[in-house]
């Protein structure tokens, strides 16, 4: 077998795999269909490594297809009764976690990052122009305070810039769990 032939068998062997959730008939059609893409591909002179790359990764493909036949299954055929009941039970589990995290991490994020860049701008015109601010106590010079004001709005900003990392963050866990709920 050459290296071109054992290429494009791993590659079917990993797409197959993937399509694990589905029958057997479905797995198979659609393996042929992926074999006899690449052989025409290939009859046609294309390089092995374009035809694979234009076709992506076997696991990406796989959910492309498996997504799709679900999509177009006729009503009573789409995903089992096992996946729905783990797609509720994530649903619910991660609602309340939702509704608990999510607005305070979006408001402290976009507050104290908007905050802190305006800290941070006020302070600097205030350094540039300091006829705009007026200091009536002598403990601390208008450069120092405008320093301070800078460092404490670099702060501000960044504590939301950290909510606003630990959002994505969590949408990003949120999103990797329902595609594994349907997926598998």
């Amino acid at each position: 077998m050459s290296t071109q032939q054992t290429l494009v068998q791993r590659y079917l062997q990993d797409f197959r795999s993937y399509l694990g959730q589905l029958g057997e008939q479905d797995r198979s059609e659609l393996c042929l269909e992926i074999e006899s893409h690449i052989h025409e591909a290939l009859s046609a002179g294309h390089p092995l490594a374009d035809v694979l790359e234009r076709l992506g990764p076997a696991k990406r493909l796989a959910k492309a297809y498996t997504a799709e036949i679900f999509l177009d299954a006729p009503a009573g055929q789409g995903p089992s009764l096992r996946q729905l009941t783990r797609a509720a039970g994530i649903l619910a589990g991660t609602s309340l976690s939702s509704l608990i995290l999510v607005p305070p991490l979006f408001v402290v994020g976009v507050g104290f990052l908007a905050s802190g860049i305006l800290a941070v701008v006020l302070a600097l015109i205030s350094f540039f122009v300091p006829s705009l601010v007026t200091v009536t106590d002598n403990i601390i010079s208008k450069p120092a305070a405008s320093a301070l004001a800078v460092v404490l709005g670099v702060v501000i900003a960044l504590v939301g810039w950290g909510a606003l990392a630990l959002l994505r963050r969590y949408l990003a866990f949120l999103t990797r769990t329902y595609r594994r709920t349907f997926a598998a």
